[in-house]
C-alpha cells in the first residue's frame, strides 16, 4: 500500500467523480448510488478540508505563528533572499526539515551554519539536530537529542507553560530510481514500510509518555486517506480543521 501514499488526495476524489459521471450517463441506477456512497466515505478519509460548507472550528488561547517547511534542500546560492523570505513570515517559531546540502557526487551532508543563522535572526533562540532545525521567539527550556533522528523535540515555555515542540521528517515510501530493478524496489517498499512504522510509533510513545502540551508538525510523507496517521491525529487537534483553506 505504500506505493499508493504518493497520490494526492484529490486524485481519489475525480476518480470517484469520473465514477459518478459515468454511471449517471448510463442511467445505472443501481451503480450510482454505490459511488456516491463511497465518494462520501472518501471524502472523510481524505487531507481535503471544507471550511465553508462545515465552518471550522474556532481556536481559543494564545495566538502563535508557526511556519513549518521542508525545504528540499537548503538554500545556499542565494542565502540574503532567502533569509528576508523567512523573516517576512515573522514567525514565533520556525520549524525547518533538510537542513542539508547536497555534494557533487549526490551526497546528502547537514551543513554547520548554526552560529551564522544566529547572528542573521538575533531574535531567536536556534537549536539543530541532524537535517531538523527549529527557530523559537519563546525561551528553549530543554532540547532532547537522545530521541530518533527522524524527530526532534524541545520543551519551549509559552505564557508560562512548557509545550513540547516535535518537528518530524518520516523517509519516503519509495525510491523511483529502484523501479528498473523490481526485486530491490518490491524489498524497498517492504524495508520501508516498517522502517516508517518504528518512526511513528516511537513518536507515539513519546507523545503519550510527555505530561507537557505539545504540538507536532514536519513532513510526514503521507495523507490521510492511507491511515497512517489515524493514531497520531487521535491524541491531537489537526490544525488543518481550524484553517480556511480547502
Amino acid at each position: 500500500w505504500n506505493i499508493f501514499s504518493i497520490i494526492p488526495p484529490v486524485a481519489f476524489i475525480i476518480i470517484f467523480l469520473l465514477l459518478v459521471v459515468f454511471n449517471v450517463s448510463k442511467r445505472n441506477v443501481l451503480g450510482l448510488p454505490f459511488v456516491v456512497l463511497t465518494l462520501s466515505l472518501v471524502l472523510v478519509n481524505t487531507d481535503l478540508n471544507f471550511p465553508k460548507i462545515y465552518g471550522s472550528k474556532d481556536a481559543s488561547g494564545i495566538e502563535l505563528t508557526i511556519f513549518n517547511w521542508n525545504t528540499q534542500f537548503w538554500e545556499t546560492n542565494n542565502l540574503n533572499d532567502f533569509y528576508q523570505y523567512l523573516k517576512i513570515q515573522n514567525a514565533d517559531i520556525y520549524q525547518f526539515q533538510e537542513h542539508i546540502e547536497i555534494d557533487a557526487d549526490g551526497s546528502n551532508f547537514v551543513i554547520n551554519d548554526l552560529k551564522s543563522l544566529e547572528g542573521e535572526f538575533k531574535d531567536y533562540q536556534i537549536v539543530g539536530k541532524g537535517e531538523l532545525l527549529i527557530f523559537s521567539k519563546y525561551p528553549i527550556i530543554k532540547k532532547y537529542f537522545d530521541h530518533s533522528s527522524y524527530y526532534m523535540r524541545n520543551d519551549i515555555e509559552i505564557d508560562g507553560k512548557i509545550v513540547s515542540f516535535y518537528n518530524v521528517h518520516v523517509p519516503v515510501q519509495i525510491v523511483p530510481s529502484y523501479i528498473t530493478n523490481p526485486i530491490k524496489f518490491m524489498n524497498d517498499i517492504e524495508y520501508r514500510f516498517y522502517w516508517r512504522e518504528e518512526i511513528l510509533n516511537s513518536l507515539l510513545n513519546d507523545i503519550k509518555n510527555n505530561k507537557n502540551l505539545f504540538y507536532v508538525s514536519g513532513d510526514f510523507n503521507t495523507t490521510k486517506s492511507m491511515r497512517e496517521m489515524n493514531d497520531l491525529l487521535s491524541l491531537t487537534n489537526d490544525s488543518f480543521r481550524y484553517s480556511s483553506t480547502l
